[in-house]
């Protein structure tokens, strides 16, 4: 038995650096949460997209942060980042950047009818791919 307890009492003495260095691990722990909460604080805008006015399942959402010159959009759990910009009434996020060129755009009217559009083509009268009505939240 004194065998065990003084293995016991060695892996328990191995533990001590870990506790030393606790308050490093509290701040750590504290600058996350407080860059995950300034990113959260970083967007403006949220647009909740469904098919229809009276669609109950969000297809899409739409984000705006700070400065409006950029945004991202979420998707099927995937997070496209993005390009915005207002163009005349309209809001836009362009995504899908490759080459210096943009793929993919998302643009919201001011009725809240939405179209998603891909570029990836070769045509050049571009018709969307979808289209959905969305909601400033």
């Amino acid at each position: 038995m004194t065998q065990n307890r003084a293995q016991a009492i060695a892996l328990l003495t191995k533990r001590e650096p870990y506790m030393k260095n606790k308050p490093w691990i509290v701040m750590v722990l504290f600058l996350l949460s407080v860059t995950s909460a300034a990113a959260e604080d970083s967007t403006i805008e949220t647009w909740t997209c469904t098919a229809n006015k009276l669609g109950s399942e969000v297809l899409a959402i739409a984000y705006v942060e700070k400065g409006r010159e950029t945004g991202y959009i979420k998707v099927a759990g995937v997070i496209h980042d993005a390009l915005f910009q207002i163009t005349g009434f309209d809001r836009r996020w362009n995504f899908g950047l490759d080459d210096d060129k943009y793929y993919y755009a998302f643009v919201i009217r001011p009725d809240g009818s939405a179209a998603y559009y891909d570029f990836t083509s070769t045509e050049s009268n571009v018709k969307p791919n979808m289209n959905m009505f969305c909601e400033m939240k």
